[in-house]
């Protein structure tokens, strides 16, 4: 995950020069599909260009990056025009405060899907919650989820979680929130309505592969305390758990390894670390859960 955002984390820039080039490439593929941005939006397209090409895994062209990206750009003036002539039409007015990146970020998401399925950006307000969500702590009802062909899709159900005591799978697809139709939503706001207050309950249909009709689930949301690390001793083995890569897991990991020492000693004939449907989380806590296994 490339989490890029408009902060002060993106002002350590390259030379002037590589940041003019950005620059110049921008305001020529802009012009060239009649496309206006405003100060802010240039901002978050020149920082984010070097900070792409420099830690991808591949040698970067930005052209093509940038050519999805400004068809994004495109395509949602489009849809607000049109949004807002229906509006019109029908006399309805539209309140709800909207992000200043929401364009931007829409858009260069849709860049970034040239790159791959994994890469994002995250403007300031998501990446804030992204934050909250690898800290081990936070409310909700305990899923892991992105947008595929416009339905909230489950990546994985946290352990021990409301939407995992619920009987919620990876892969699973939800299509509307408490009757609303989540197509049409952006995964912020399809997320932000399935979040509400701590004992209220939540109606989810789900489309699942192997049922052929959807059907309904509800879960009463909790406050989300995620134990990144669990563990247990199956016989002359240690087991151990690592649900996520939060600031706890490699504390959590070494107190899981000294306490499956300490029960197996010398009998100990080996150890299970199990990844599955781990939906990631900090880097470096990856990092350094590899570390405690490689020299």
């Amino acid at each position: 995950l490339l989490a890029m955002f408009a902060t002060a984390i993106l002002l350590h820039e390259p030379a002037a020069v590589a940041a003019k080039s950005t620059h110049d490439l921008i305001e020529e593929l802009a012009a060239q599909q009649g496309i206006t941005l405003d100060e802010e939006e240039t901002a978050v397209l020149r920082r984010a260009l070097p900070i792409i090409g420099r830690r991808y895994l591949r040698e970067l062209d930005p052209t093509p990056l940038l050519k999805e990206t400004m068809q994004g750009l495109q395509e949602y003036d489009t849809a607000m025009a049109k949004f807002r002539k229906k509006a019109a039409a029908e006399n309805k007015k539209d309140d709800r405060p909207v992000s200043a990146f929401r364009r931007v970020a829409l858009a260069l998401n849709k860049g970034l899907n040239v790159l791959d399925a994994h890469s994002a950006y995250l403007d300031p307000e998501s990446y804030s919650e992204l934050r909250i969500r690898i800290s081990g702590k936070f409310a909700g009802l305990g899923l892991e989820v992105t947008m595929d062909e416009g339905l909230v899709k489950v990546i994985a159900p946290i352990d021990d979680t409301p939407a995992q005591r619920a009987g919620m799978l990876a892969g699973d697809k939800i299509s509307h929130v408490d009757g609303t139709p989540i197509k049409g939503m952006t995964l912020r706001e399809a997320v932000g309505r399935m979040r509400g207050l701590v004992g209220t309950t939540i109606r989810l249909p789900v489309v699942r592969g192997v049922v052929e009709a959807p059907f309904e689930v509800l879960i009463v949301r909790d406050v989300i305390r995620v134990p990144a690390v669990r563990h247990t001793v199956e016989k002359d083995y240690g087991y151990i758990r690592i649900s996520g890569f939060s600031q706890r897991t490699e504390p959590g990991l070494l107190a899981a390894m000294a306490n499956i020492e300490k029960s197996l000693g010398d009998d100990s004939l080996g150890l299970i670390l199990d990844l599955r449907n781990n939906p990631g989380g900090r880097l470096r806590q990856s990092i350094r859960v590899s570390d405690v296994f490689l020299d």
